[in-house]
């Protein structure tokens, strides 16, 4: 199939375009940048042979995308080439499934005549361009396709691979009639550019990374001619990739496109490549939206004179500088299970979980007294260990620091922390020029794995590194609020036996739910609860088990460690370490701020319902919510100032004159935030273990 279309004459060089049908002009819709780098199945079986049926087919309306650009004057057409043809899948006999193919012999038309000689006897005609899918049928009735885009592509100055587009439509019954044709619907999206600098002529292969599957096997359900991407259901082993490659001789000043998935990525980059090893890297941490059937443009892209790759070894990339403070407090992020060609990818995440990070408060205030090292080093093979759940390595990966955990035992995560900490002290630019010791240097250790987890390992004398995987490669994770409570917040008696704690808890109520409001986010949740909020913070976790019962008494060991730990939880309410500090303060903060009025004493935290308070009902440290409770951004604050240098500057009026009090989750609505709203399906997960406590 080809599409001619007029030249667009459109003001500025990076948009979002939205493509007009026939009947009218292309359209322009968000802009993206100036630079965008500045910062199982059913069977089918074919018809039997029949008379010849033909049906006119056209695309619809609104915009769409186009698989081949041609020059023009003032409109977008969309044209049919002789011998493009589709497939049609029927319901001929109560959930079976035959299929024929249209074919055209019509050339340069908007609506060709498509025939097929088939008997066509049944309802619900699916139609996919250019290729028979897998198709299955749910219980609900609910039509399942299951589509493969390319991951290499073929370059086409102005337009894209033939066969590269992924269209549909749906009908109850199929007409002849060219009043009312078939019409076909997009199903992916395009990412156009253009290129500048002396090394165009040299690239041969260009490689788009986003944060989620962009390419590759997805699953689609077709409801009633509405498609929609299907993440619960999927008819191979879920092979799905985050980049696609473009091959093929560029020219500098032509438009270029990448056929992929709609997505959202937080964060996005493209290498360029000569195909016999040179290359250069550009990359972005901004978010976008590729919407279905949507061109997003990204305008000129300049690569200069040289190729500027990143050479071997371990790299050294500075994201972060500080600007304020005696010295800066330093953050060092590395990967594990990242191969030299998908260290792209880790340093991509790595800037997408350090700008959640530094968006949630405290850290967003003082972002400006970090420095932030990417410390850049291949592994083996890609991915990490995975254990039986009680530290057996059932399936081995070769990786840096030997990562591993079970397929469900989350508890069970660990790394070589010796390795881990010689190699930041070894290559940590300002550990190395004697800015700081190791123990001073908490680390971000992203691992190249899709299985949910996350844990730190915390150690007495301030060490720490965080373990975060890319969990279900970017997909959306939801945190659910516990099913039960604390009855009181006051101590309860020691119990006698387990039957005893039965008569101290009450059911969470739909009215708690609301006040709390529901989590939804993903992996850089999980990020900035184990380093931001155990590594860096040193806090405890606030939540408790709906499963058991626990209870507890006496004090908390981690307090009297020489870089004191979960400060945020009280053994005892009456003593509890934010009383002086908040709760003696607390009308003088509602009346400064009615967000103060959520400090009080909450029992439940560390895992136990009982014997253990937490400062808020809600924080980071109970659902992975970006908002951290008012004590809990003191605590972070103060190790800021402490880390820093600037310990005694330090006092609780110069905290409160910065501090911001909003929670995402409960006080932004976000449909009044402007520009596309998100759309993503959020798979429901429980919380993740404590941090590993070492005494050293």
């Amino acid at each position: 199939m080809w599409i001619s279309a007029a030249v667009l004459g459109l003001a500025g060089c990076a948009k979002v375009e939205e493509i007009a049908s026939t009947a009218g002009p292309a359209q322009v819709s968000d802009s993206v940048s100036a630079d965008p780098f500045a910062v199982e199945p059913a069977a089918g079986v074919s018809a039997p042979a029949g008379a010849q049926f033909s049906v006119y087919a056209g695309f619809a309306d609104p915009a769409q995308t186009r698989s081949r650009l041609e020059p023009g004057e003032s409109e977008a057409k969309l044209l049919w080439t002789r011998g493009d043809s589709f497939y049609c899948l029927f319901n001929y006999n109560e959930g079976s499934y035959n299929y024929t193919l249209f074919s055209t012999q019509d050339d340069g038309v908007t609506s060709a005549s498509f025939s097929t000689y088939t008997t066509l006897s049944g309802t619900g005609f699916h139609c996919i361009y250019p290729n028979l899918p897998k198709f299955g049928v749910l219980p609900d009735g609910s039509f399942l396709y299951g589509l493969n885009l390319p991951v290499n592509q073929n370059a086409v100055a102005g337009g894209i691979e033939e066969g590269m587009n992924r269209a549909f439509a749906y009908a109850d019954q199929l007409t002849k009639t060219l009043d009312d044709p078939l019409t076909l619907n997009n199903a992916i999206s395009l990412l156009k550019f253009r290129l500048d600098g002396a090394i165009v002529s040299q690239v041969k292969e260009i490689t788009f990374t986003a944060t989620g599957a962009i390419a590759g096997d997805m699953s689609f359900l077709n409801v009633d001619g509405f498609l929609s991407e299907s993440p619960s259901y999927y008819f191979t082993d879920d092979v799905k990739s985050s980049k696609v490659v473009l091959k093929g001789d560029f020219e500098a000043g032509k438009d270029y496109y990448i056929a992929l998935w709609p997505r959202q990525t937080s964060g996005f980059q493209m290498e360029f490549s000569d195909g016999v090893g040179a290359s250069t890297v550009k990359h972005s941490s901004k978010s976008l939206t590729f919407e279905r059937s949507r061109i997003k443009d990204f305008g000129t892209i300049s690569l200069g004179d040289e190729f500027v790759s990143g050479g071997a070894g371990v790299e050294a990339v500075r994201y972060m500088t500080a600007s304020e403070g005696t010295k800066p407090v330093t953050v060092a992020v590395i990967p594990e299970g990242f191969t030299a060609d998908e260290l792209p990818l880790f340093e991509q995440l790595a800037r997408s979980g350090v700008d959640a990070l530094f968006s949630t408060e405290p850290y967003k205030t003082y972002r400006n007294r970090f420095n932030v090292y990417f410390l850049k080093a291949a592994s083996p093979q890609s991915g990490a260990s995975v254990t039986d759940g009680n530290g057996t390595v059932t399936k081995s990966v070769s990786t840096l620091f030997s990562a591993a955990w079970g397929e469900t035992a989350h508890g069970d995560m660990r790394a070589d922390d010796s390795k881990v900490f010689a190699f930041v002290s070894e290559y940590c630019p300002d550990i190395v020029n004697g800015i700081h010791p190791i123990s001073e240097v908490p680390i971000i250790m992203i691992i190249n794995d899709t299985r949910y987890g996350g844990i730190c390992w915390s150690y007495s004398n301030g060490q720490g590194f965080g373990m975060i995987p890319y969990t279900r490669g970017g997909g959306g994770l939801s945190w659910q609020y516990e099913s039960i409570m604390a009855a009181t917040d006051d101590p309860i008696p020691t119990p006698s036996s387990s039957e005893d704690l039965q008569n101290y808890y009450r059911f969470t109520t739909q009215e708690d739910l609301a006040e709390l409001g529901q989590n939804n986010g993903d992996w850089r949740n999980i990020l900035v609860h184990e380093f931001g909020g155990h590594c860096f913070g040193r806090l405890g976790d606030e939540y408790w088990s709906s499963e058991q019962l626990k209870y507890i008494n006496g004090g908390i060991d981690g307090h009297t460690w020489p870089v004191p730990m979960a400060l945020n939880v009280a053994s005892d309410p009456a003593a509890a370490p934010w009383k002086e500090t908040l709760l003696d303060r607390l009308d003088d903060l509602t009346a400064l701020d009615s967000h103060y009025s959520r400090i009080g004493v909450y029992q439940g935290a560390m895992g136990y319902i009982y014997g253990r308070w937490r400062s808020e009902k809600i924080s980071c440290m109970i659902d992975n919510r970006f908002y951290f409770s008012a004590w809990q951004r003191y605590l972070i604050a103060k190790r800021i100032f402490t880390l820093s240098g600037d310990a005694a500057g330090f006092t609780f009026e110069s905290w409160l004159a910065k501090d911001i009090t909003v929670d995402p989750v409960r006080d932004i609505d976000a449909s009044l935030t402007p520009g596309v709203q998100e759309h993503r399906t959020y798979m429901p997960v429980g919380p993740l273990p404590p941090p590993v406590l070492v005494e050293n």
